[in-house]
């Protein structure tokens, strides 16, 4: 009999929906995942006690919930921490994680507006992608989170909006329609979800607004991501160029008396008008710079104004475009609902998404700026490293030859250029008003070191005037008894049901998803004393103490209902089941003991 490597502690025994992976909670705080013959592929340490898991509706992702009340994404692959849900959560009771479509159409509304696709272009999938931007589609994923005080949704990881509950919720159903939620409370009560929002059109606008905002958020981060990266080459190359001028200038003025920047450019200034090289300066430019420190300057300057040439044209230019694209298109949806007399606004403002537009716009130009002026540094620069090399390091490298050194061509400069440089905080002016260089700093000014990004666009605004929105058309309705105690619920597209066993009796109820309106509830008799119940879409699978039992939930009302025999359990004790649509796994009591079978014909 196959045996877990450690021993399980019964939170966590589930299977992967896609990858065919069994997880396993271990020792509280981990979580093991092994494949179906028993070989663990990666443990992942929680470092709080795990409460839940819940996985991705195509199984690529999942998210623990823990006692520290913090959320964290996982990838179902290779267990790596993809991230951590952003907000603030108190007593976290429930989560769960469904995708769904931005298309919000009722069946009997599929002939509506048939012309809309005419004026419904998305130019945002027609631009250039990012680099790491995966191809648009109008599918959403959300995270639902139910904690002492709130009920919260997270969007695609990205926009955060939350209702007020009060109650205390265990479970999450959800058919794949954002408007059909319901909530399972700890009193055996089923709790809908409702909203204001009662027509296809309004819930279209509603999902429209959602996408657009989590494809802001999106582009912004991808936005401050691409600075940061940028930022990686801006820091070796100003720490470099901060320590050879701080060198120099520790020659020409030992005890420090005065301003850095102005000891070494009226040195530069004095060596134009006389071209005299200052005595104290030659063991710098000969053993402290010399050739080395020339080509280390030289090849961090290249990877740092390259390389935030490329950042800055094939990152933060496209997703500054495409801020103003989704600016403009919740502009345009602003005006179209104020117009329609629509008693709804979607959180959006007309001056607020202007203002956005504008600014966008204004720092695209800013930008484009940037790039020219990035230029303009880099010339300036490799003209002064060009200037130096032979004005000082090749001058006083064949000092015993002077006659050969002058026979040399040196580069042709414009000494107007070099002054320009030396007047422009040796060069590094640009750099310093638009990033905030992390690195210390002995040659520079503190006071210079003030640059920010100033490409970040403000979307505070808008986020909190749709997180409003959302508080106002969403709301929890009157909570309904279920028929059935304890039970384990599945809601698909046209039912809710909830089954129960007590020993050997199974007890069944369906509900209707919308009206919460309940059947008669069914109690069938089994042929032995029940241990565990699951659901799967399509079926009622009961494990007892021998076997595993199934039931289609088509057969329910039949005459004659027979439940079908899918496996004959091995294990002395089993305890706990886990089961997906293909497979499951029983576990023994010891929780190291288990077994796996398939569905035949599921």
């Amino acid at each position: 009999m196959p045996k877990f490597m450690g021993r399980a502690d019964g939170t966590v025994f589930a299977w992967c929906p896609a990858l065919h992976l069994l997880c396993v909670s271990m020792y509280r705080m981990s979580l093991w995942v092994y494949r179906p013959n028993g070989e663990r592929i990666y443990a992942i340490n929680n470092r709080s006690p795990i409460r839940s898991v819940r996985f991705a509706d195509d199984g690529l992702k999942f998210a623990v919930s823990g006692d520290d009340n913090k959320i964290k994404i996982y990838d179902s692959n290779t267990g790596e921490l993809c991230g951590e849900l952003n907000g603030e959560f108190d007593n976290i009771r429930a989560i769960d994680w469904h995708h769904i479509t931005s298309k919000a159409r009722r069946p009997e509304d599929t002939g509506l507006d048939k012309y809309q696709k005419l004026i419904e272009v998305d130019l945002v999938s027609q631009l250039p992608r990012l680099s790491d931007e995966m191809v648009s589609t109008d599918s959403i994923d959300y995270i639902v989170v139910a904690d002492a005080a709130n009920v919260g949704y997270t969007f695609d990881g990205l926009l955060n909006v939350t209702c007020r509950s009060g109650y205390s919720f265990v479970d999450h159903l959800q058919n794949g329609d954002f408007f059909t939620q319901v909530f399972v409370n700890d009193t055996n009560q089923l709790v809908p979800v409702l909203t204001q929002l009662e027509d296809a059109e309004q819930r279209n606008h509603f999902m429209k607004v959602v996408r657009k905002l989590c494809q802001l958020l999106k582009y912004k981060k991808a936005m401050k991501e691409s600075w940061d990266n940028a930022l990686k080459e801006v820091d070796p190359f100003i720490a470099a160029l901060d320590r050879y001028l701080g060198l120099l200038r520790d020659e020409l003025d030992p005890e420090c008396q005065g301003v850095p920047q102005n000891v070494t450019t009226s040195y530069f200034e004095e060596y134009v008008i006389t071209g005299l090289v200052d005595p104290v300066t030659k063991d710098f430019w000969l053993n402290q710079m010399g050739e080395r420190g020339y080509k280390l300057l030289s090849k961090l300057a290249s990877q740092c104004y390259d390389n935030l040439a490329h950042t800055i044209f094939s990152q933060v230019v496209i997703a500054l475009e495409r801020i103003l694209i989704i600016a403009q298109d919740l502009f345009g949806l602003c005006r179209w609902v104020a117009d329609s007399e629509s008693p709804f606004r979607f959180g959006l403002n007309e001056s607020v998404l202007k203002e956005l537009v504008t600014s966008t716009q204004k720092q695209i130009v800013e930008v484009f700026e940037l790039l020219r002026q990035l230029n303009v540094d880099k010339t300036r620069f490799f003209t002064w490293l060009e200037w130096i090399k032979f004005e000082f390091i090749d001058k006083l490298a064949k000092e015993d030859e002077i006659q050969q050194y002058y026979q040399l061509n040196g580069p042709e400069v414009k000494l107007c250029d070099i002054l320009k440089f030396l007047q422009n905080q040796m060069g590094a002016s640009t750099l310093f008003q638009w990033f905030p260089i992390s690195t210390q700093l002995s040659f520079f000014e503190p006071t210079i070191l003030n640059g920010s990004y100033r490409t970040l666009v403000d979307t505070s605004k808008l986020i909190t005037d749709f997180q409003e929105f959302f508080g106002q058309v969403f709301y929890l309705g009157t909570a309904i008894e279920l028929s059935v105690s304890r039970p384990h619920l599945l809601m698909n597209e046209t039912d809710i049901v909830a089954v129960s066993t007590h020993e050997s009796i199974l007890e069944i109820a369906k509900f209707d998803p919308v009206l919460l309106t309940a059947s008669p509830t069914l109690k069938l008799v089994l042929p032995r004393p029940s241990l565990e119940v699951q659901l799967t879409n399509s079926h009622i699978v009961v494990m007892t103490t021998v076997e595993i039992l199934r039931l289609a939930y088509g057969e329910i009302l039949n005459d004659d209902i027979n439940f079908q025999v899918v496996h004959q359990i091995q294990l002395a004790n089993p305890s706990r089941l886990a089961i997906d649509e293909s497979q499951g796994c029983v576990l023994g009591t010891n929780h190291q003991d288990y077994e796996v079978f398939r569905f035949e014909s599921l």
